[in-house]
Order: C-alpha cells, then structure tokens, then sequence
C-alpha cells in the first residue's frame, strides 16, 4: 500500500514537471488523448446541458475546482466550434462525389493535419490554465492510455 502511495506520488510528480515545463510539445499520443477527450466532452449530437453528466464526471475524476472546470469549458466549446468548420470543409470536399480524386485526398489530409495543429492548440491552452496537479493528471492519464494502446498493438 506504501509503496502505491509514493508509485502515484512519483507519477503526479514526474507528470507535474512535464505539464509546467513544455506543455507545447504534446506527443501524437497525448494528440490522440486529447482529441478523444473533447470528443467525448464536446459531440455536438449530445442534447445534455452544461454542465454535462460527462462534464461532472471528468472534473470529479481529476479534482478539477471551478476554475478548472471554466478552463475545460472553454476549451471544449473551442473544439467543438473549429471541429464543426473542419467538418463542413471535409463535407464541400466529398459531397455528390462516389470517389475522391487524389487532390481530394489531399485536402483531407490537409484538414487531417489541421486538426491535430487544432487539438494540440487548444490542449497546450488548457493544461496551461489549469492547476499544475489538474495539468499532472491529465498528462499522466494520457499515458496510460498511450501504453495501454501500445501494449495492444493500437495505432
């Protein structure tokens, strides 16, 4: 039981470090955590009122205060309105055509990498307004849901 103790202490710490040092160069991984993450927060489809069961969910699992919460609300709403662009610009490209051309595949691409500039954009922003340990633990989440991907051969 100690020895979990001071393994989370370590964790927390280590991640901590990460998130007040350079918050900028988030990994593919942390990329694809976060994007999962608003996604999850962020769907558009969802009828819910904010704050969302998801919402009060996510700020109870990371011990967010209020202050936490404002911050994750606005980077949620952030995403969701550049996602909502990105995906009309992915509609004008495919719309009425039964195969894509490889320009049009390029523009996909385009809007691919746009995306992820996107997702990276807004995450930096959030972890950076968030306390250092609501920062920590989002970091390390997106961690271990890298290694557990890894460990299953997930790409």
């Amino acid at each position: 039981m100690k020895f979990r103790k001071i393994l989370i202490a370590t964790i927390f710490a280590a991640a901590s470090a990460a998130a007040q040092g350079s918050v900028s160069s988030l990994t593919n991984d942390q990329i694809k955590y976060f994007a999962s993450f608003f996604a999850l927060l962020g769907d558009p489809n969802m009828k819910e009122t904010f704050p969302s069961h998801r919402e009060i969910s996510v700020r109870s699992i990371f011990g967010m205060n209020q202050a936490d919460a404002s911050a994750l609300r606005s980077a949620v709403s952030t995403y969701t309105g550049q996602m909502t662009q990105l995906f009309a610009s992915e509609r004008a490209i495919v719309f009425g055509k039964s195969a894509l051309t490889d320009s049009d595949r390029a523009e996909i691409a385009q809007l691919v990498d746009a995306r992820n500039q996107m997702v990276a954009s807004i995450a930096t922003t959030l972890l950076g307004s968030l306390r250092s340990e609501t920062s920590a633990g989002l970091l390390a989440d997106a961690q271990n849901i890298a290694n557990i991907r890894n460990r299953k051969g997930a790409k």
